[in-house]
């Protein structure tokens, strides 16, 4: 790329910036009060508006970088697969925005297409940057190995293995998923750290099937068995409006012909929740990873105080709908294809916030008073969450890049990044570590203002909350530079 087009690229982005604070508060308004997505966007503007105008910036750092590339493990690799976008004309955007702003993006998706033509179609050299960790590397849990065997005897009792096949159970079990909870969760007692090691491997587990050719390609079947976690997560919080709220999107996902029963069955479970408690979720009949859920679910919520199992609820209810959100976009190539769109998107799919508000699970078992409500609700600890989940979410994208674009699941900051700003998957891959960088800036300024907003009985907590979330900035870059899931052995070139 000649100096010519890259300033071309420059000066177009300084442009866009222009336009993109109307651009987000027409998104707002159009959004509603209702929308889940509010809580999640009122720093949306500056955070994408700092991504522009690091730009060039980036620029300046992208013949270094791809030279020589990171210090890591990964190799540079050819990332050669098809375009599975461009073939669609006129791809929809699904953020709820104006007839007049759908036009506008569906003008946007279809330039974006055609640039996603040239790129995707040629091969280029992949490595994943170099990240310079902010945080000291703590050792990995003690407890790790002995409690990954525990948790795949404890996902096969419930027949998950069976449900998944030999095939991807045994893939799984080589990416060492249960490792990720061992090099976050470091000093946790044993008790919540087995409850870490089995969730944060049912979720990698959720995520595998609903990746399945055959789920992507019968919606009903991501919504049964989606609607049937809600249903395990509502049971003690059957009244709760929020939750409730929230179901709706999830009821529209399963077809016509269907949804009428679905909602009526759904609508009984719930009204029998209200009266029979853990009896009445131990006799539902439910699929493997149901079942399994059932049981983290049962636990947690029987160590917690009841406001503090509402918080998770409302959180995993998120995370889930961030899952049907996904698998719709695989269904329909609908993928995002600006920063402003994407964000959102992938902070609610990447299901960090339970991960982070587990802590309170490690805050009782301490015998510290938790957060009060007013606080966790609070403008300064939402915006940690959020700012977390970016990290994450982002940080993951840059390694899983060529992983997902084989697929034809292009739902990645990467490949966002370069079809906005019209830019190789390297200077992209850049881009995006620059982005993480500021978001772990974000992270340490809400850090702060929540320990000085937090009353001085929830200080322990707070500080604990702050040290789980940079401690999965450490753990998360530790764990995927040694499992097998992203390594060059499950990579397909």
């Amino acid at each position: 790329m000649s100096a010519r087009d890259n300033g071309a690229i420059i000066r177009s982005r300084h442009k866009s910036t222009k336009n993109l604070g109307s651009y987000v508060s027409n998104t707002l308004k159009d959004l509603g009060d209702k929308s889940p997505l509010l809580g999640w966007v009122s720093d949306m503007y500056s955070m994408a508006a700092k991504a522009q105008r690091n730009f060039s910036k980036v620029f300046s750092m992208g013949s270094k970088a791809m030279s020589g590339g990171g210090k890591g493990k990964k190799k540079a690799v050819k990332v050669a697969v098809q375009n599975h976008l461009a073939s669609k004309a006129g791809v929809v955007i699904s953020t709820g925005e104006s007839a007049s702003h759908w036009q506008a993006s569906s003008h946007r998706t279809q330039v974006a297409a055609s640039s996603a033509q040239m790129l995707i179609n040629q091969e280029e050299e992949y490595d994943v940057p170099e990240f310079v960790l902010p945080y000291e590397i703590s050792e990995v849990h003690p407890l790790t190995a002995e409690f990954t065997d525990e948790t795949y005897r404890w996902l096969a009792r419930h027949n998950i293995d069976t449900q998944v096949g030999p095939k991807a159970w045994k893939k799984f079990m080589e990416e060492e998923i249960p490792g990720l909870a061992g090099h976050v969760y470091v000093d946790t007692q044993p008790k919540e750290f087995l409850w870490c090691c089995k969730y944060v491997a049912l979720v990698v587990i959720l995520d595998n099937v609903l990746d399945e050719p055959e789920v992507i390609d019968d919606p009903n079947k991501a919504a049964t068995l989606i609607l049937e976690l809600n249903k395990v997560l509502m049971w003690f919080f059957s009244e709760d409006p929020h939750l409730r709220q929230y179901l709706k999107p999830l009821f529209n996902c399963v077809s016509a012909d269907q949804r009428d029963d679905v909602v009526n069955s759904f609508s009984k479970s719930l009204a029998y929740a209200y009266t029979s408690s853990r009896s009445g979720l131990m006799g539902l009949k439910l699929q493997p990873i149901s079942s399994a859920f059932r049981d983290l679910w049962l636990e947690y919520c029987e160590s917690l105080p009841h406001e503090c199992g509402l918080r998770m609820a409302r959180y995993i209810q998120n995370y889930l709908l961030g899952c049907i959100s996904e698998a719709k976009n695989r269904k329909s190539q609908a993928f995002p294809t600006t920063l402003v769109d994407y964000i959102p998107l992938r902070r609610q799919s990447v299901g960090m916030e339970p991960l982070i508000v587990v802590t309170d699970l490690f805050v009782k078992a301490r015998q510290w008073p938790e957060i009060p409500n007013y606080v966790f609700y609070g403008p300064h600890m939402q915006r940690l969450l959020r700012a977390l989940s970016d990290v994450a979410a982002w940080h993951n994208d840059v390694y899983s890049f060529p992983k997902v674009l084989k697929r034809g699941h292009p739902h990645n900051l990467v490949f966002v990044i370069s079809q906005e700003h019209g830019c190789s998957y390297m200077e992209a891959a850049i881009h995006a570590m620059e982005m993480i960088n500021n978001r772990i800036n974000d992270l340490e300024t809400a850090a702060a203002y929540l320990q000085v907003e937090a009353p001085y009985s929830s200080q322990n907590a707070v500080a604990e909350y702050t040290r789980i979330c940079r401690q999965w900035v450490t753990g998360s870059h530790q764990w995927h530079q040694k499992s097998n899931r992203y390594n060059e052995d499950h990579r397909i070139i």
